[in-house]
This record gives C-alpha cells, sequence and structure tokens, in this order.
C-alpha cells in the first residue's frame, strides 16, 4: 500500500503553530501586566485611604466610648429603654381627654405607678431622686420626692410644682394662656422681682444648687451641681409629652451621680459599640503597649474618682477590594501563563489539535487580533480619564481648602486682635486698679476696649470689693462658683485683707471647698505670679472657667509684686466672628456661595456645644438648609476632628469640615466640578467606541471570511454527512470561488458517483465478498471457518411457472425472495447466491451467538414470513407458494474466484453446503416447521429449541417448537 508523505505546507504549519501559541499568549499577558500595574495603583490610593477612614472610625468610636462613660449618657440611655414600652403620649392623651374627673384621677395615677414600676423593677434599677409627671394645665402633679429636697422646697408639692415649672422655660409655645400666667406669677413670686428668670434662679439656688447651669434640653440629661444636696451632681432629665396637635404634660427624673453603679456603667459602655466592627476594652492598669497601630488606639478617661484606661480595636478590618482584584488578576495571569506553557509543549510535540468548529476557531483568532488593541487602547483612555477627574478633584478639593483655610486664618486673626485689644485694656486699667477697687476707670475704655465681653465680668480686690458689668453697664453680681474662684486664686496669691467682709468670704470658701476642692489643680499659681493667664478653652471639660479670661492687676512699683485685683472677663467669639464675616465682600450670598469656573464653592458655619450642634448654618440669612452641609455637621460633631472626603452620592463633590476643640464653632463646606466637558466626554466614551468598534469589524469580518471559507466548507460538509447518514447519493455540490474549494467540490462529486455506482452493483454480489473486498485480508486466496449453511428451495415451482404469464411469476418471485431475504439478515446471516428458486445463505461466527441458533432463528421466520406472503397472495387473487429450509453446520471454504483482471466471483463450498441442500429435500417429509437439521447444528440448538428425529432418518431432525 502506499504512503502518503507529509507536504512541506503541512510542515511548516506544525513548526509555525507553536510559535504563534507564544506570540498569542504574551500578547494576551500584556495588557494584563499594564492592568496589573494601574490596580496597584489605585489599590495603593484606596489603602490610604481605607488607613485614613479606619483611624476616623476609631476615634469617633473612642469618642463614643468616653461619651457612653459618662454618667449623664448612662443615665440618659437607661430612661430611654426603660420609658419606651410606656407609651407615654397615647396614655397622657387618654388622661387630657377623659371628662370625668374621677376616672381621669384614675388614669393619671395608673399612669405614675407604670412610670415607677418601670424606673425601679429589676437589680440594676437606679434609685431615682425624684420622679415628676404634670398634666398639661401644670395644675395635677403625681410626684416621689427625696425628704431632703421636700424640705428645702416647703413640702414636696411645692417641689414638685417648681421642678415642673423649671421645664417650661422652653415650652411657653406649647401651654395655654392661663398655664403661662400662672407660670409667671409664679416664678416672680419666688424671686422677689418682676423678672420671671430671676425667680426660677433664686428658686433653683434654694432647694436644689447655688450654681445654675444650662437650661434643660428635652429628652436629655441636663447635669447640676447639687452643693446643697451633699456635693454631688444631679442629673435632670425633662420629657415634655405631646404629639403633633396637643400638648399633655411633662415628666422629669432626676438622679444623684453617686447612686450610680460604676459597674453597670462600665458594662454598658464596652457592650454598646455603634460600630459592629469594632471592639472596646477598658482596665485600670495601664496597658503594656499603647503605641497606636492602625487597627488600634487607646486613651485615659477618670471614671469613678480614677484614671481608667480605654481603648478600641478593629475587630473586622475591610478587605482592599482591589486587593481582591489584584489576586484575581495575578492567578489569572498565572493560569494564563501555565495554559500558554502547556498549550506550546503540546502543539511543539503533537500538533495542533483543537476540536472547535472552524467559524468558532476563527472568531476566536479574529477576537484576539482585534480585541486585544481595543482592550489596550480602553484600559489607557480609562486611566487617563481617571488620572484627568483625579486632577479635577484635586483642583477642587485645593479651591475648597482654601475658602476654609481663609475662614480659618481669619477667625484666627481675629482673635489675635482681640487678644492685644486685652493686652492694651490691661495696661490702661492698671494705674486704676493696681492696689484695689478704688475708683471706676472712665465710660471710653469699657466701650473701646470691653465690647466683645459679656456675660460673667466680674472683678474682686484684696479688701473683698466687688465690680460686676456687662459691657459698659455696672449692674448684677456673680454667681456663686465664679466669686469663690476669685476669692481663692487671689488669697493663695496675695492674700486677703484682715475684715469682716473678707473673712466672711473666706468661711464660705471653706464651705464649698469640697466642691471646688477639684478645681484646685487647674487654677493654682505661683505666689510670685504677677502677670495674666489665659485658660485653655475645652468645652468637652468641666472646667467652668473655660473661655474665661483672668486677669490680674498689681502695683508694678512695690516689691514684691503681688496683685491686688482678680478680673474674670467672659471673651465673645460669637459676636466677633459675626462681626467678621457680616462686614466681608460679597456676604451673604457671595459669602457663602462661590462659582469660579467649572468649579462652586458653598460654605456653611455651626455653633456648637460640647455634645451637640446648637445653631446649624450660623450667620446664613438665607431659606437654604442644604442636608449635604447638614450632615456634615454632623459627621464632624461625631468624630471631634478636621477632615475631607469624596462625596458619597457623587464623585465629582468633595467635602470638607474644620472642627477645633478650642473654638465652638464649625466650618463646613463643599466643593463641586463640572466633569462634562468635551475632553471627560471623549475620555469616557473612548472604551465604549472601541469596543462596539472592535465588535463590527470582527461581526464584519466574520462575516466576510465566512462567505471566503466557511461557507464552501460547510457547503462540503453537509453533503459529507449526507452521504454518511446513506441519503440519495445523487446529491452534487456547487461552488464557484474559483480557487481550491472548486477542486474540493469536484472532488466531492465524482466521491458521490462512485458510491452510487458501488451502491447499485453491490445489489448484485454478495455481502461477503463486498466485505472481503473492503477487509485487509482481501488479497488472501481462501478462507476456513465452521459456518452453518441454510439451503431453502420453493415446492413444484416448475410447474407454477408453466401455468402463469413470466410476468407474473418475476413479480411474485421477487416479493418471496424480499421477505425471505429481510429474515435472514435480520440474524446477520450472508445470502450467498439466488439459484432459480432457491436460497442458499450462510452464517458466519459472530461474538455472543453462534452460528446455528441464528440459522434456526431465520429459518423459523421465513416460514412464518411465508405464511403471511400467502395470505397476502390469497387477498390478491394470485397463487400460493410453499418452501422447505435445510440447516448444516460444518467446515465451509470460501474464496475468491476468477482470473486477474477479468470477472471474478466470492464462492463458498464444502460439504455443509450439500448437506443443507440434502436435507432441504428431506423438508418435504417434516410434519411441523418444515426446518430440518443435522446432528451437528442439533448440539447446539438443544437448549433453545425442540426437535425430533425424522421419520426413517437416524441423523437427520426436525425443528417442533422454540424453547427460548
Amino acid at each position: 500500500m502506499a504512503e502518503l508523505t507529509e507536504s512541506r505546507p503541512e510542515q511548516d504549519r506544525k513548526n509555525t503553530a507553536p510559535v504563534m501559541i507564544a506570540l498569542f499568549f504574551f500578547i494576551l499577558l500584556v495588557p494584563l501586566k499594564l492592568l496589573s500595574t494601574r490596580i496597584e495603583e489605585l489599590g495603593q490610593q484606596e489603602l490610604a485611604w481605607q488607613t485614613a477612614e479606619t483611624q476616623a472610625r476609631l476615634r469617633n468610636e473612642m469618642m463614643l466610648f468616653k461619651k457612653d462613660l459618662q454618667p449623664e449618657e448612662f443615665a440618659a440611655n437607661y430612661l430611654r429603654r426603660r420609658l419606651t414600652d410606656i407609651e407615654l403620649e397615647q396614655r397622657m392623651a387618654e388622661v387630657s381627654y377623659e371628662e370625668s374627673r374621677s376616672h381621669r384621677d384614675r388614669l393619671f395615677d395608673e399612669v405614675f405607678r407604670s412610670v415607677e414600676s418601670a424606673l425601679s423593677s429589676g437589680t440594676d434599677a437606679v434609685p431615682s431622686f425624684f420622679v415628676v409627671i404634670a398634666d398639661k394645665n401644670f395644675k395635677s402633679f403625681r410626684y416621689r420626692i427625696r425628704d431632703s429636697l421636700a424640705r428645702l422646697a416647703g413640702g414636696e408639692e411645692a417641689a414638685a410644682q417648681f421642678i415642673s415649672f423649671y421645664t417650661l422655660r422652653n415650652q411657653e409655645t406649647r401651654i395655654d394662656a392661663e398655664t403661662a400666667r400662672r407660670y409667671s406669677e409664679s416664678a416672680m413670686k419666688w424671686g422677689g422681682s418682676d423678672s420671671v428668670s430671676d425667680g426660677l434662679h433664686v428658686r433653683f439656688r434654694q432647694i436644689l444648687s447655688s450654681y445654675v447651669g444650662r437650661e434643660t434640653k428635652e429628652r436629655q440629661i441636663n447635669v447640676y451641681y447639687t452643693d446643697l444636696h451633699g456635693f454631688d451632681r444631679l442629673l435632670f432629665w425633662a420629657q415634655p409629652i405631646y404629639d403633633t396637635e396637643r400638648f399633655y404634660g411633662s415628666l422629669m427624673v432626676g438622679f444623684l451621680e453617686r447612686e450610680l453603679k460604676l459597674p453597670a456603667i462600665l458594662q454598658q459602655a464596652l457592650s454598646s459599640s455603634r460600630d459592629g466592627d469594632i471592639r472596646r476594652f477598658a482596665g485600670w492598669n495601664k496597658p503594656e503597649s499603647e503605641s497606636t497601630v492602625l487597627d488600634t488606639i487607646f486613651d485615659q478617661t477618670v471614671f469613678g474618682g480614677r484614671n481608667l484606661h480605654v481603648g478600641v480595636k478593629l475587630a473586622n478590618a475591610g478587605e482592599n477590594s482591589l486587593r481582591r482584584l489584584m489576586v484575581a488578576l495575578r492567578m489569572l495571569a498565572g493560569a494564563a501563563m501555565l495554559l500558554g506553557f502547556l498549550l506550546f509543549m503540546h502543539t511543539w510535540l503533537f500538533g495542533l489539535q483543537v476540536k472547535l468548529k472552524l467559524r468558532a476557531k476563527m472568531a476566536a483568532v479574529i477576537a484576539v487580533v482585534v480585541f486585544i488593541p481595543a482592550f489596550l487602547v480602553a484600559v489607557m483612555a480609562r486611566a487617563t480619564l481617571n488620572d484627568f477627574m483625579s486632577s479635577r478633584s484635586d483642583m477642587a478639593q485645593g479651591y475648597l481648602t482654601s475658602r476654609l483655610d481663609e475662614i480659618e486664618l481669619g477667625q484666627e486673626e481675629l482673635l489675635s486682635r482681640q487678644s492685644l485689644r486685652v493686652l492694651r485694656f490691661k495696661s490702661h486699667i492698671e494705674q486704676y486698679w493696681g492696689e484695689g477697687l478704688h475708683k471706676n476707670p472712665e465710660p471710653k475704655l469699657f466701650a473701646d476696649y470691653l465690647d466683645f465681653f459679656v456675660g460673667r465680668n466680674f472683678f474682686y480686690d484684696r479688701s473683698g470689693s466687688t465690680l460686676h458689668f456687662r459691657g459698659d453697664n455696672l449692674s448684677g453680681r456673680a454667681d456663686r462658683l465664679t466669686f469663690n474662684n476669685a476669692v481663692r486664686l487671689l488669697s493663695n496669691l496675695s492674700g486677703l485683707q484682715q475684715s469682716e467682709r473678707t473673712r466672711k468670704h473666706l468661711d464660705n470658701l471653706a464651705y464649698t471647698d469640697a466642691f471646688v476642692g477639684e478645681m484646685n489643680s487647674l487654677t493654682k499659681m505661683s505666689a510670685a505670679a504677677a502677670r495674666e493667664g489665659e485658660i485653655v478653652s475645652n468645652l468637652s471639660s468641666l472646667n467652668l472657667l473655660s473661655r474665661d479670661i483672668v486677669a490680674l492687676y498689681a502695683d508694678p512699683g512695690k516689691r514684691p509684686v503681688r496683685p491686688a485685683t482678680i478680673g474674670f472677663l467672659k471673651a465673645n467669639p460669637d459676636g466677633a466672628l459675626a462681626r467678621y464675616v457680616k462686614t466681608s465682600p460679597g456676604y451673604p450670598v457671595k459669602y457663602f456661595q462661590e462659582t469660579s469656573g467649572d468649579y462652586h464653592v458653598k460654605v456653611a458655619f455651626a455653633r456648637r456645644d460640647n455634645e451637640f450642634v446648637s445653631q446649624e448654618f450660623w450667620l446664613d440669612p438665607s431659606i437654604r438648609r442644604d442636608m449635604e452641609l447638614k450632615l456634615l455637621f454632623d459627621r464632624a460633631m461625631d468624630l471631634k476632628t478636621s477632615g475631607s472626603s469624596v462625596a458619597e452620592d457623587s464623585p465629582e463633590k468633595v467635602t470638607g469640615w474644620r472642627f477645633r476643640n478650642n473654638q465652638p464653632h464649625i466650618f463646613v463646606g463643599a466643593a463641586t466640578f463640572n466633569p462634562d466637558n468635551f475632553t471627560a466626554l471623549f475620555l469616557d466614551i473612548v472604551p465604549y467606541a472601541v469596543f462596539i468598534y472592535s465588535l463590527v469589524i470582527m461581526l464584519v469580518v466574520s462575516r466576510v471570511l465566512a462567505g471566503l471559507f466557511l461557507t464552501p466548507i460547510e457547503v462540503v460538509g453537509l453533503g459529507v454527512r449526507s452521504v454518511a447518514a446513506g441519503e440519495d447519493l445523487t446529491i452534487r455540490v456547487h461552488i464557484c470561488n474559483n480557487d481550491e474549494f472548486d477542486r474540493m467540490g469536484h472532488a466531492f462529486n465524482e466521491m458521490t458517483a462512485g458510491l452510487l455506482q458501488k451502491r447499485h452493483i453491490s445489489r448484485f454480489v454478495s455481502d461477503r465478498l463486498l466485505a472481503e473486498i473492503a477487509s485487509s485480508h482481501s488479497t488472501q486466496q481462501t478462507r476456513e471457518e465452521v459456518a452453518t449453511v441454510l439451503a431453502s428451495d420453493l415446492r413444484n415451482f416448475t410447474g407454477i411457472s408453466e401455468k402463469f404469464s413470466p410476468e407474473v411469476v418475476v413479480e411474485v418471485l421477487n416479493d418471496y425472495f424480499t421477505a425471505m431475504e429481510q429474515a435472514i439478515k435480520s440474524e446477520q446471516g450472508s445470502i450467498d447466491k439466488f439459484i432459480g428458486d432457491a436460497i442458499i445463505a450462510v452464517f458466519y461466527p459472530q461474538e455472543g451467538a453462534n452460528t446455528s441458533v441464528r440459522a434456526a432463528r431465520a429459518a423459523c421466520a421465513m416460514r412464518r414470513r411465508l405464511a403471511e406472503f400467502n395470505r397476502a397472495q390469497q387477498e390478491s387473487g394470485r397463487f400460493t407458494v410453499e418452501n422447505g429450509v435445510g440447516l448444516a453446520t460444518g467446515r465451509v471454504v470460501s474464496f475468491v474466484a476468477g482470473s486477474i483482471g477479468s470477472r471474478r466471483e466470492f464462492i463458498v463450498t464444502g460439504a455443509p453446503v450439500e448437506r443443507a441442500e440434502a436435507l432441504e429435500a428431506l423438508s418435504k417429509q417434516g410434519v411441523s416447521s418444515k426446518v430440518i437439521v443435522d446432528t451437528s447444528s442439533l448440539a447446539e440448538l438443544q437448549a433453545v429449541f425442540s426437535c425430533q428425529a425424522l421419520d426413517g432418518q437416524s441423523d437427520v431432525y426436525e425443528i417442533v417448537e422454540i424453547l427460548a
């Protein structure tokens, strides 16, 4: 057999394939490398942002942790938690709407009992100093008040009335005119004056504390120093009860701080983390390492009179999303390199064998050629856009930072100017008060230098004389705490003159020594000091001198220099800043909103205390209340630090806030830049345009290449599949490309023509001959094997053929042979030849079934088909026929006979052939199936068929029935 040698183009293709594979994966890894570099840069930026965000979260949690350790915060949470389920508004509304007095009193009693039960149940209950509920007219009260408080107030009813009226200072708009009148009359009677505020303050000093702090705020704990009740602190809770329609009354609760349980406060603070990913911890001992790390910060605070070391730790740090993407990208690159190496080695050793459709292969090649450059262009365009947007964001951040810096520097300059004015005032005033408060300075000095001082402006000299003024008006008196601090400081620095007045002041100082003892360390000065000192402002501290300037006046001509007068001047930074802002160019609209080119900057101010924002959008007379800036106020108040960030709702917006511990103001701002210019739009569209362009190119090229290459191949493939399925071999393909595909089409047509000719010839030769010709053993001369030969013949067919016309005989004979052939082939028998009306078939050995059984089954099937054939003949009015079958098993010889180059024929010969023909002749004597077998066949048939000996024959048997 001639062997085909591999052509030179095939060799070139195999040699080129590994190089193309390596080049393909190299081109694929280039964009992956560029993309990984860009992701690494963005990952570093995100890591820096996450670090800053983590520190901000930790600082915020630390601030909240220390706040939760405050007794007032614990008391507020305690009351909110226990009063939640009582439904005060609904039940007090029922009391208010009830017309029956007796029924109303009963409902009021039930409400009070519910409150009492909620506050006193459980092992962790905190004993209350007083509990008071007032109705909507403040005529009926339900209360439980300590005896110490009731004695100072003149009875429990009087104490309940005062506590209720004291909370009305913020509720005047909700009460009716009659209640407001009684409130005013009672307050003025308590103070002995026409001032409601003075009356409330006098009564407050009589029964609660000599120090009057801030006004009560609803649903918050207000702290007062109860020096009249054991020098403790009173935690005052005021809760007005109302809905959107009516006012129903008030609930007031008070606790003494010393009665709170410190372990309960600490436990609640430790378990009240606002951030689920941050864990709180605390201890009395100093931690082994307090070095601040990225996920932990430490601090200490005073708790229960002792230093408590506290810390917060980020338990579940958020993973950098770009880091995860980078890991995935590296895994992808590694997988691509491994796949490329394996594919390269496989192609090099075995050639390229990819089992894909040609169209898929072509589309993959086109995608690689088109999409990789497109991908690179898209990546570079996106990187350029990010850089462009980043620069725009940095520019907006610069605009905003400069605006906030300008405001902050203006405030610093203003404070510096005020400090200079204070020094000038001091130098001028020393000539008046260097030896004491013997005379008042000229009013012009007050107007020129003290116009930004308000409130508690108090002077005290060694003789015990005092002076209190507001602006240039000399009036009023200092509160008890300020007075005591002045006495203590001047006594320590210079000593007081001996007089009845100073002795009384010192005695009163000793009486309140326990109350102000904690402030000694804050206000202690050297005896040699004779200069001015300013207390550092800290709104979150408990130093009551906060925001006060302490001025000392002495005669410099005397030795030693000791101050003769001390002054407490209350600064007014709000008023000074307000004047500075209102006199600025562009106020108010352009001051708070500024547009420059593509950038729009807006700023806002807020006033604050140590816990809350007290006034939003301060100094802004417009009606706008920007929610974004409002949220920045809250964020600055929560973090207690300055900062900036990209706005959450828009990447084209940056925000910033300024928070200073020593100033009661917050500055916030937002800067927005316009990204919708041509450059940003172009860079944003480029990746999508490149992608669409690449897709269109791929589709167009695929379509063109399909027309040139794939369509002819698909036509030929369709024809090949049709031929393989055994369909019509007359199919022909027509390709008009004028190239190699035309020759392939002609070759296919010649092949189908040859197959059609073979099919025609195969009808006239035996199957065995065709198999021998196609077999690799066809060159052998003879073949000997054991087989079963089947011989069948029609009875008296010669007489029948003489009675009917040749056309009828041929037609009947063809129908008979067709039925018999189907029965033989159903058992894989091979028809050797048709001899007139006789059939010779051979059953060659096959795996799984012996030849005799297959031949016997075929013979029985021939007898059944003969019966069906005869019924059809009778129905059509034609003659019937009869046959017999003989089976013989033995060794047969098959060979191809004929001269070389001439006609040749496949011949099967041997004793079984002659024996089968002889047995067929004996079938005339059969009485059952007419199928006669020899002794060799019988040995294999006994397990499947029932056989009996033919009469008069010792080695001939007839099949009677099928057993299995």
